[in-house]
């Protein structure tokens, strides 16, 4: 072997580097270990533990380099959420909103309805949102100009009265695009500020989306909060509580007369009879007297407006006009919008609800002692938009600074400070409202309400508002990052809890080293101890390589990431494979030790790169086409092809011809496998009407389960939630089922057991999956909370359940969806053509590629087939999602990496023996890889094998796809794809 110094210098410095970047990843563990053992279990005591080795030296690099807890952490090897526990999240600022906000929020009924047409038709197309917009804008009304809906005060530099469509839809581009990158540093200022080790937030391929992994999250609702708020900070004037008084009376007069005539398709909510205490009864005997009205028109029988909203004394100040239980906000707001009550108010009067829920003592107070204490009750606040455009006379762009502190009585506040613009209209505003209430208004919800004693100049003010320290933080947070160009709508939402992460971990890494030990064992068992042992240093060598290059390269390593590891031993084998067979070839043609070898290793080169390319080719279409922890697997299949196929060629090769040297006396078998395969003469052509009629009737089959039975998508291609809830004893999924239908009003619920030992199930369910609702999230888990209260114990509060017993949770919007099909038959569609056109350019002859494709789809269309057949019986989910469109494309890498080393054994076995009937030298090219074809087969199934028995639910549906490909992809290879293959080749020679 040429060069062999440099290979050598090369594996050295490979593994040099490799150990370097994993001495990190020991040092965290290192200190961890030594926090657990500190805190003992509790989680506020670790967290000071290494908040205080933050910045301590923990590791010196050679006596060259200090090296503090932090910046280990920064180096270690990155673990996926589903592992490690945390939070992903795909955030999408919407290009219509952003063009919504560029108009200045234009009510014209075109550019309107143009929005929602560009809407619903992106959703169909790859064209971007403003070329879709501008069409329809043209198509509803041809001489409609866009330039008198955007000649704004912002744009009226770039767009005059005069500019055409054309131009407007440009400037409009380029400001969506612009608005839209500020965005993102928007939220990535936030999330850097939130104190997330290791989070990561980039860009995705469609305009507007942004992905954010935060490892280790455990409070998803702060991080949502965070996240999906614009930041649109205003102060209003307000109106005083007795100014309105007398509205609230007659407008609960008109809500009693047409709740008992017609009824305002309010809402029902189940309003207890606390509501009617003798507080409430007190209150409203003093509005009776105060309006001089008959005793009738207060009773508190029947639905009224004050059934809903608890009013304020009428000589209380303030710009609090009552307080409202949660659950009957709604109902208040619907009272509000009608149009009948809504005119019983001044014109220029809006009403917000406090951020902030009421204290429990002022809630049992106003509410009677008998209300539930898990109840929250909201103020509603009037303010005052004296503005001629209704707009807030001073907004958040003026703030310059924002930090959080304490006050002198000892509360956290937010303290800002303005530019000169804004401190002369604050100061204009405190001057004209002494006595009076300004309200400070965050992105549609009341933080604070402070009377104004005296003029307040120079621009610096507070926000107070009973805040913790982590809520004045983000808040303030929020104010330095700035205004988000439009809402940021969470359209992926996955949730995994740390416990759920551990046992990931427990079981991917028990499954990898099961997996790892029966392989290193079967080389030995099959190839002799001395030419097994060098095989099993390649493998060792070979995961030592991949952990240090994803370390190295900051890759993020997940569950479906391990399963790529443990299958890069079944590629890293099948080389070693090829090699060994190819040696023990040239040892029973009566070679020498050395010279065998040497052509051993050269024989096979063509077939090891033919195989590694195809599975290399396979995972960079699913790097490109997939998200999240399919890229985590591709990455992992990618690196490993790279380093099995060095340590397979290279690193063996060395040993060997060390060895050789040495005048070591190498065997590549033992008594048991020397003459295994010698005298098989299968004759596969003969028998290939046989295999023909039995394939013709698996995919008859499978095409008739696919038309009937169809397959079960995953919330991945439908949208929708799932969940993970484990309980302390064993449940019926079908009880869980009954209590969830209820609760979800009904609504199509599905609850499988997850795991084996009874207590855990997964839940899933489209319940307002695709409502634009702000809470939704909230709304969602309140009704899980409520549906499996009955089986976690009514002392469990819903804080710990979705702590404790909650152990993830995923969705996905009905758009992602769509887009995850898309890429979905895209990655499908092109793999089939990559791999058609690689064997093509490869064999120079279409007929191998025709032969290979057929031999694809057969197997695909089989393994879709026992999905659709196996879904409903199987303990496990077989649902199709992103983890199954992976396990597709590697099992057609699989197929054709075995097809292409058949197809390669051909053209050598036709160029050695031309003359020969081709039939007979087909024959004996498939007898000869018989061999390997049943060690690589037999060894990538027993990998997956301990997989699936170990690696627990959460990829046992993934293994089990790839199971069927192998063995179905293994049969193709053999008795498919080669016959087909001679009979075009057979075609072309009649004609």
């Amino acid at each position: 072997m040429q060069n062999k110094g440099a290979i050598r210098l090369f594996a050295i410095l490979l593994a040099l580097v490799c150990f370097y970047q994993l001495i990190f990843t020991y040092q965290t563990r290192s200190v961890e270990s030594k926090a657990d053992d500190y805190a003992n279990g509790d989680a506020d005591k670790k967290f000071a533990y290494l908040d205080s080795m933050a910045n301590e030296t923990v590791f010196t690099f050679a006596w060259m380099r200090d090296y503090t807890y932090r910046e280990c952490k920064e180096r270690e090897i990155n673990f996926g959420l589903d592992l490690k526990g945390g939070m992903n999240l795909i955030l999408e600022v919407k290009v219509a909103d952003v063009v919504r906000a560029l108009s200045n929020y234009n009510t014209d009924p075109t550019f309107l309805q143009a929005l929602k047409e560009a809407e619903i038709a992106e959703k169909n197309t790859s064209k971007d949102f403003i070329t879709l917009f501008g069409s329809a804008f043209s198509r509803i009304d041809p001489n409609a100009q866009l330039s008198t809906i955007f000649n704004t005060v912002e744009l009226k530099e770039r767009i005059t009265y005069n500019s055409t469509n054309e131009e407007v839809l440009e400037v409009i581009k380029e400001e969506s695009k612009s608005a839209i990158d500020n965005a993102f540093n928007i939220l990535r200022t936030r999330i850097d500020r939130f104190g997330v080790t290791q989070p990561n937030i980039q860009k995705l391929e469609k305009a507007g989306r942004v992905l954010v992994e935060l490892p280790g999250v455990t409070d998803p609702q702060r991080v949502r909060k965070l996240l999906q708020g614009t930041a649109s900070l205003e102060f209003w004037e307000t109106y005083e509580h007795a100014d309105l008084f007398q509205s609230f009376v007659e407008a609960d007069k008109v809500v009693r007369v047409l709740e008992s005539t017609q009824g305002l398709s309010v809402v029902e909510s189940q309003v207890t009879d606390t509501l009617a205490t003798s507080t409430e009864v007190a209150l409203l005997d003093q509005v009776n007297q105060t309006n001089s009205a008959s005793k009738d028109t207060v009773a508190t029988e029947g639905k009224s407006f004050f059934s809903y909203l608890m009013p304020n004394h009428p000589q209380q100040r303030g710009p609090v006009v009552g307080v409202a239980l949660a659950r009957d906000t709604a109902n208040v707001n619907k009272y509000l919008a009608n149009d009948k009550i809504r005119s019983l108010f001044p014109k220029d009067v809006k009403f917000f609800w406090a951020v902030k829920a009421i204290s429990k003592d002022y809630l049992k107070q106003r509410f009677g002692a008998e209300v539930n204490e898990k109840e929250s009750a909201f103020e509603l606040v009037a303010i005052k938009a004296s503005t001629h455009d209704g707009r807030a006379p001073l907004e958040g762009d003026v703030i310059t600074g924002a930090r959080s502190q304490t006050s002198q009585s000892g509360q956290f506040e937010v303290s800002m400070s303005m530019n000169a613009e804004g401190s002369k209209v604050w100061a204009r505003l405190t001057k004209t409202n002494i006595n009076k209430s300004i309200a400070i208004v965050l992105d549609g919800l009341v933080y604070s309400f402070p009377t104004v004693n005296t003029e307040i100049s120079g621009g610096q003010s507070q926000i107070t508002g009973n805040f913790t320290p982590e809520e004045s933080q983000d808040l303030a947070n929020i104010l330095k990052s700035g205004k988000l160009p439009a809402p940021a709508r969470i359209v992926e939402d996955t949730v995994v809890g740390p416990s759920l992460g551990q046992e990931a971990v427990d079981s991917g890494l028990s499954s990898f080293m099961w997996a790892f030990i029966v392989v290193l064992v079967y080389m030995l068992v099959y190839y002799g101890v001395r030419a097994g042992w060098v095989a099993d240093f390649a493998l060792v060598s070979n995961m030592f390589f991949i952990v240090g290059i994803l370390a190295s390269f900051g890759a993020v390593l997940t569950l479906p990431g391990i399963a790529g590891i443990v299958l890069t031993i079944g590629m890293s084998v099948d080389a070693n494979v090829l090699i060994y067979e190819r040696i023990r070839e040239e040892l029973r043609a009566g070679k020498g030790l050395k010279l065998a070898i040497h052509d051993g290793y050269s024989n096979a080169y063509s077939a090891i790169i033919d195989s590694n390319v195809t599975t290399f080719l396979t995972a960079l279409i699913l790097f490109l086409f997939g998200t999240g922890p399919i890229k985590g697997f591709a990455t992992t299949l990618m690196i490993g092809i790279l380093t099995s196929f060095f340590s397979a060629i290279f690193i063996t090769r060395l040993i060997f011809e060390k060895m050789v040297d040495k005048k070591v006396n190498l065997t590549f078998d033992t008594k048991f496998t020397r003459h295994l395969f010698d005298k098989v003469d299968i004759k596969f052509l003969a028998k290939s009407k046989s295999f023909f009629i039995l394939s013709g009737v698996l995919i008859l089959i499978s095409i008739g389960s696919l038309a009937v039975r169809g397959l079960k998508r995953g919330i991945d291609f439908t949208g929708g939630r799932i969940y993970v809830v484990k309980f302390d004893k064993q449940v019926s999924p079908v009880e869980v089922q009954k209590s969830l239908v209820a609760s979800f009003d009904g609504e199509n619920v599905e609850v499988k057991q997850f795991g084996t030992d009874g207590k855990q199930v997964r839940i899933a369910t489209n319940y307002m999956v695709d409502e634009a609702v702000e809470n939704a999230d909230n709304v969602v888990e309140g009704k899980l909370y409520d549906g499996l209260k009955s089986f976690v114990g009514s002392d469990v509060s819903q804080d710990k359940f979705l702590s404790d017993y909650r152990m993830s949770s995923q969705k996905v919007g009905p758009t992602i969806a769509s887009d995850i099909k898309t890429k979905a038959g895209y990655s499908i569609f092109f793999s089939l053509i990559v791999m058609f056109l690689y064997i093509f350019i490869r064999f120079k002859n279409w007929e191998y590629g025709a032969g290979a494709i057929i031999a694809l789809m057969h197997d695909v269309i089989i393994v879709l087939g026992v999905f659709s057949l196996t879904y409903s019986i199987m303990p496990f989910s077989l649902e199709i999602d992103q983890a199954f469109i992976a396990a597709i494309l590697t099992v057609i890498g699989y197929s054709v990496n075995d097809t292409v080393i058949v197809f390669d054994r051909i053209r050598e076995f036709i160029g050695l023996h031309p003359k020969q009937d081709k039939g007979e030298v087909i024959d004996n090219a498939l007898n000869s890889t018989l061999s390997r074809t049943i060690n690589t087969s037999l060894t990538t199934l027993i990998v997956l094998l301990v997989i699936f028995i170990f690696g627990g639910d959460v990829i046992r549906g993934f293994v089990f796809a790839l199971l069927i490909g192998i063995v179905v992809g293994t049969y193709s290879s053999l008795y498919i794809a080669s016959p087909v293959a001679k009979y075009f080749m057979d075609r072309r020679t009649q004609k």
